[in-house]
């Protein structure tokens, strides 16, 4: 408690809080040593709650992302189709057209998660959701990133494996 005012200069501050809820517990008393043992506690916060929204909309937000990813992959691009939106109903009609249910359920389901995102902040639709798109660009070259040089060290590993193999 002697530097409370440096660590937690707030008087709502969460360690100021938790510190007032221990006090009513008076001082800690003293153990004996052959009393001295291991003892697990399990912790939950209080303050929890605000960050698995947080959680909760970062991980709606990745699954979107990986969604549309996998989305673009499968709808054939119109001449017409321009913006993600335009791509995701053209591919609700492209799934009617062709009886694909799978398909037509996924691009729903996108859908109705970037409204979701766009009703938090996380996107906008007014902007077409651009930034959202950047992001997914960014994935894809980041996937092919990652793809070429699990290629190169794959291999290597063939190199190195051939290599082992002659000197046996």
């Amino acid at each position: 408690m002697q530097h409370i005012d440096q660590l937690a200069p707030d008087t709502n501050d969460h360690l100021r809080l938790i510190l007032k809820e221990l006090d009513q517990f008076g001082p800690i008393p003293d153990v004996a040593a052959e009393d001295d043992r291991e003892v697990q506690l399990t912790l939950v916060s209080k303050f929890e709650e605000r960050v698995e929204d947080e959680d909760s909309n970062a991980s709606l937000y990745q699954e979107t992302k990986n969604q549309v990813i996998n989305l673009l992959k499968l709808i054939p691009l119109t001449a017409g189709a321009q913006g993600l939106l335009a791509i995701l109903n053209a591919g609700i009609e492209y799934a009617k057209n062709n009886n694909n249910k799978g398909l037509e359920t996924n691009v729903s389901t996108a859908l109705s998660n970037l409204e979701k995102l766009n009703a938090q902040g996380m996107v906008s639709k007014a902007d077409g959701y651009s930034s959202f798109l950047r992001d997914v660009a960014l994935e894809v070259a980041n996937r092919q990133s990652i793809r070429e040089q699990q290629q190169k060290e794959v291999q290597r590993l063939g190199f190195s494996l051939k290599n082992l193999r002659q000197h046996q």
